[in-house]
């Protein structure tokens, strides 16, 4: 394929573009402003006027993608800028020509920074940041491809996969033709003639099976047709938030970012979640008063139920809920193991014979958990987090299980709003490991919207 050819396949990525957008305004504006100064015979400012030029356009290829469109570092290279020179040109050229220079730099540092608004406009900013569907060659092991493809169909990724190629042993490739439908063009050495082939804008390699110097050279043979080559890391569980890249030395190295470290940020979450507890403590005080009522008089016995859980790190606190269930229900849960429709560590029967008349309905709309507002307002528990479960059931954790210790339990959580009861143990384990593992604030207020629809749609509460 020829080089031009193989060159046009290759689109820009985002950052690439907004990279690219930066630079070649910054080269315009510098350009005529340097074009002006040399008219005016005005080689000190020319200079000055390049100088900036060349740290914009260097931190336009340095910066972080957060940080491209900065103004404020923008704003601090202009005033530098405008400092160092105007000291040269006090001692250079006469006031007015000095006062002229200074406020040509200063228009370089305007226009500059009115160039990174206009790529913060919503408009320009989605022209430019929008992803196009980039062709793909995935190299790697079966397993992983497989897993690689089925996680990228999963989060709907902006991603043509035109091939696929096994690093497995001959053998294995001989048997297979594809993986989760895609096609297997060959093996490890077949690399450049299929990137070429299909015309991809990129090969990604997955897992750990092709060497670095293996990667190194297949990389040289994919620059003459300037395809380039991306390595795709990845720790189980982990989202790319909590990731960050460095360099140390000559390696790359991914940083994974501590969730559970004591900050001001937290201890503000964990005030409003108290706060707001409290607020809705009262808001809600009539219907809590209603369904008190309502247990008392159905069937003998309190109406709320408070039972040791554990917390977290696994402290034992008392959660209390409205009592759904006949007083002497513990007593009865040995006589009902055999019906125990759990997989795991938890104790679950979908009709269960221990519920009283308006205890199904408390339940299945999860009103019986509104009394747990006490709690997190006690600070025992949190709004969002895994459920507290029975501290003899916590005791039987296995070693994944005891993550979901690391934060206080919660009133809803991922667990909930993904099937509740209807999912297996291990499945509703990653879920809070999930969350365990990728606590946010955006993800906690995702779950407040989400569980209004799981209350509504009550699958899984039993």
């Amino acid at each position: 394929m020829p080089l031009l050819e193989a060159l046009s396949y290759a689109a820009p990525d985002p950052v690439t573009r907004l990279r690219r957008t930066l630079s070649v305004g910054d080269a315009l504006v510098g350009l005529v402003l340097v074009i002006f100064c040399l008219i005016r015979a005005d080689a000190v400012t020319a200079v000055a006027v390049a100088v900036l030029a060349a740290q914009l356009w260097n931190a336009n290829d340095r910066q972080k993608p957060s940080k491209l469109a900065s103004m404020r570092q923008t704003v601090q290279r202009t005033l530098v800028m405008v400092g160092v020179f105007s000291t040269i040109l006090v001692f250079t050229s006469t006031i007015s020509a000095a006062q002229q220079s200074i406020l040509i730099i200063a228009l370089f540092g305007v226009l500059a920074v009115v160039l990174r608004l206009l790529v913060r406009l919503p408009l320009v900013s989605r022209a430019l940041t929008v992803a196009r569907v980039e062709s793909v060659l995935l190299v790697g092991d079966f397993a992983t491809v497989s897993n690689t493809l089925k996680r990228w169909e999963a989060r709907k990724a902006r991603v043509k996969i035109s091939g696929v190629l096994l690093t497995d042993a001959p053998g294995g490739v001989e048997r297979r033709t594809q993986v989760e439908g895609i096609e297997v063009y060959g093996q490890l050495k077949d690399t450049a003639p299929a990137a070429c082939e299909f015309g991809v804008s990129k090969v990604v390699f997955v897992g750990e099976t092709v060497h670095s110097t293996t990667l190194r050279r297949i990389s040289w043979e994919l620059d003459k047709f300037g395809i380039p080559v991306a390595v795709a890391t990845r720790i189980e569980g982990i989202r790319p938030h909590r990731s960050k890249v460095d360099i140390v030395g000559d390696q790359t190295i991914v940083e994974l970012e501590a969730v559970h470290r004591r900050s001001v940020l937290n201890l503000v979450w964990s005030t409003f979640e108290r706060v707001a507890a409290a607020v809705l403590l009262v808001i809600l005080s009539p219907l809590l008063l209603i369904v008190g009522l309502w247990i008392r008089i159905d069937s003998p016995g309190p109406a709320l139920f408070h039972q040791a859980r554990a917390g977290q790190f696994g402290i034992p606190f008392p959660m209390y809920k409205f009592r759904s269930m006949r007083v002497d229900a513990e007593d009865l849960k040995a006589t009902l193991a055999e019906q125990n429709e759990s997989d795991g560590v938890l104790f679950k029967i979908r009709k269960d014979p221990r519920f009283t008349a308006p205890g199904g309905f408390l339940r299945s709309s999860s009103i019986d958990e509104l009394p747990q507002l006490w709690n997190v307002v006690r600070g025992d528990m949190s709004l969002i987090g895994p459920r507290p479960h029975v501290v003899a059931e916590a005791d039987a954790y296995d070693e994944w299980a005891q993550r979901r210790l690391m934060v206080k339990p919660g009133l809803t959580g991922l667990w909930q709003v993904s099937g509740r009861s209807d999912l297996a143990w291990d499945e509703a384990v990653l879920h809070d490991l999930d969350y365990v593992d990728n606590r946010r604030l955006g993800v906690d207020l995702s779950i407040v919207m989400r569980t209004i629809g799981a209350v509504l749609r009550r699958r899984g509460a039993y």
